[in-house]
């Protein structure tokens, strides 16, 4: 009985994650559509030079609504997320704020979700921490097609970017994933919050498939050692897949999945190095 409530809350929790991604993946399928009108337009009417600037305007135009509507359907949950922190932590057993514990671990939990959670101490400033992990967290390696939603209130404290992420197989088939990430940071008095979500659209070989994360990053000074340190507990949640393909293409949802988790480590792998690098200084 004393876990019927939780089980529902978290039956609930994953209910309205799988609500936004369908909504995600709509406005996909409608900028997909888009971009198929725009070509047969531009084949069927294009017959002269001079109108090709105008219609490459349009295509834009219609393409940055699409991703607008993407990030600010991400924007608008980063508040909710945010208030979720100390019950996310606690369930994962991170809410202790001492160093005796050290964690890092996947685990799934009851709701289908994928949960990677560390608990780490940096030999670090909290001040030079915060503001490190801030620009880190924002994934600044990630160059490929990486572009800027200007249109942020708060913009100190919030980020909205979107880039690319191909791979070629052995086979020689191409494949990439488009990724819209949203973050945001909430500073409280010797507290950092930081909270982002993250939709990723297949492309190419992954068309039609679709994933989505969100995470929290908990920065807290402590004075449990004879030097300034930062304790950082991290949460990050992969939501179920969905993949509106046939099952004849299981093995390439297979390799989707394994693209998403090489990426997920190689991020790992760069922001640690860069802590790494900030320690030496």
């Amino acid at each position: 009985m004393y876990f019927s409530p939780v089980a529902k809350r978290y039956s609930q929790d994953r209910q309205n994650a799988e609500d936004e991604q369908q909504l995600l993946v709509k406005i996909i399928a409608s900028k997909a559509q888009t971009i198929q009108d725009f070509s047969k337009y531009v084949d069927d009417r294009l017959t002269k030079l001079a109108f090709r600037s105008g219609m490459v305007l349009s295509k834009r135009t219609r393409l940055q609504s699409a991703d607008r509507d993407i990030f600010e359907m991400l924007l608008r949950e980063l508040d909710m997320q945010y208030a979720q922190t100390d019950g996310v932590l606690a369930k994962h057993s991170l809410d202790d704020v001492s160093w005796n514990d050290p964690r890092r671990q996947w685990v799934e939990d009851s709701a289908g979700y994928s949960i990677y959670a560390v608990k780490y101490l940096a030999p670090i400033n909290f001040e030079r921490s915060r503001d490190y992990m801030w620009y880190v967290a924002q994934l600044q390696h990630r160059q490929d097609d990486r572009e800027h939603y200007a249109s942020l209130k708060n913009s100190e404290n919030t980020a909205a970017f979107k880039f690319r992420i191909a791979t070629t197989l052995n086979s020689g088939r191409n494949g990439s994933m488009l990724l819209h990430a949203v973050a945001r940071r909430y500073l409280e008095a010797d507290k950092m919050v930081m909270v982002w979500k993250t939709f990723i659209e297949g492309e190419g070989m992954f068309t039609g498939m679709h994933a989505d994360e969100c995470g929290w990053c908990v920065l807290t000074p402590t004075s449990t050692t004879s030097e300034p340190n930062t304790l950082m507990r991290t949460i990050m949640r992969h939501v179920p897949m969905q993949f509106n393909v046939t099952s004849t293409k299981e093995p390439v949802a297979e390799q989707f999945k394994d693209l998403l988790l090489t990426a997920g480590s190689e991020d790992t792998i760069e922001i640690g190095n860069k802590l790494s690098k900030l320690q030496l200084h």
